[in-house]
């Protein structure tokens, strides 16, 4: 992990395997993932859904929904709260071309 995120409990990285984000994310990459920073409107992050994870751009939070969209999909979507596991925001990227 990167030094910064030594010390934050739970941190984790995950590799980027599907298009879905490009050209914010491409495949190959590893994301960095802050469990205890809180996911504000417009951030980058990883939805895990029981054994599923994937990445998306967070919009808003309902009582009963999350908002999120992907970049290749060019529309938002909806997700129920009870649905989601976790949201976790991505904080670093590791470039596949550094």
């Amino acid at each position: 992990l990167p030094h910064f995120l030594t010390n934050v409990s739970n941190a984790y990285a995950v590799y980027v395997i599907d298009d879905f984000m490009e050209p914010r994310f491409y495949i190959g990459e590893i994301c960095y993932i802050n469990v205890g920073k809180p996911v504000r409107k417009g951030d980058y992050v990883v939805v895990r859904q029981n054994d599923t994870a994937f990445i998306c751009q967070f919009l808003e939070k309902t009582i009963n929904t999350v908002k999120l969209t992907k970049h290749n999909l060019n529309d938002s979507f909806e997700l129920l709260q009870d649905d989601i596991s976790r949201i976790d925001v991505i904080v670093a990227i590791v470039s596949q071309f550094s």
